[in-house]
């Protein structure tokens, strides 16, 4: 399957806006250390919830 110039163009500005949306998101961080704390304990339940969520499927 090849893909045309536009789909090429279209995955480099996704990739940029991606970037450029991670570099915002860093620097909101940074300023806010307890947004920070939260965000990263949020995202550390979730895994343990998944974690848990797949050792009591069996898989």
């Amino acid at each position: 399957m090849t893909h045309g110039p536009g789909s090429r163009a279209l995955g480099r500005s996704t990739t940029t806006a991606l970037i450029f949306g991670g570099t915002h998101l860093a620097a909101a961080f940074r300023r806010r250390r307890r947004l920070s704390a939260g965000a990263t304990s949020a995202a550390g339940v979730l895994f343990l919830g998944f974690a848990a969520k797949l050792s009591l499927s069996g898989v």
